[in-house]
């Protein structure tokens, strides 16, 4: 390992101004030096390479919470609008038949849809882009009477992620 010993060695007229190129950066062998050594670019490349790996990790969590939250949006104006059409449903028709069927449907009686329906973002199903289950239960409250408890259920990702709404109508 050499040590620098940096002589600065003017070569213009001592009147005249000084630029960058006045000067030379010599060692202590009187050899001139120029650019950067091994050990310099090394650390260079390990500190880009830090800098690239944390980047390249964090944008992939931020993706993968976007999606998330766009899921568990979706699911949730999913649940919303099941609860309003039971809500319009129950301005022209009794909940009490619906009571404790799983994911009851009304077209002149309530039926029940054990499995709910598999429903695609926009609430439509049958598309090959259905990956949303949504069920729903409709209960008698047990203290209030012409009371209903509606709760709505809306899963993805075959069940590890889930929105539930609960809300109460009254008749």
């Amino acid at each position: 390992m050499t040590l620098l010993n940096y002589n600065f060695i003017r070569k213009a007229h001592p009147l005249k101004k000084v630029t960058a190129g006045d000067f030379e950066s010599k060692n202590s062998l009187g050899a001139q030096e120029s650019g950067f050594t091994l050990v310099e670019i090394l650390v260079a490349v390990v500190i880009l390479a830090i800098g690239l790996f944390l980047f390249l990790s964090t944008s992939g969590s931020i993706m993968t919470r976007n999606q998330k939250s766009s899921n568990e949006t979706i699911a949730t104006t999913l649940a919303q609008d099941k609860l309003e059409l039971i809500q319009n449903t129950a301005l022209t028709v009794s909940l009490s038949g619906a009571d404790g069927l799983a994911s009851p449907s009304y077209s002149s009686g309530w039926t029940a849809n054990a499995s709910g329906e598999t429903i695609d973002a926009s609430g439509n199903t049958g598309t090959p882009g259905a990956h949303f289950t949504r069920t729903w239960s409709i209960a008698a409250d047990g203290t209030l009477f012409f009371y209903y408890l509606v709760t709505v259920t809306v899963t993805w990702n075959n069940g590890a992620n889930s929105v539930v709404l609960t809300t109460q109508i009254s008749q």
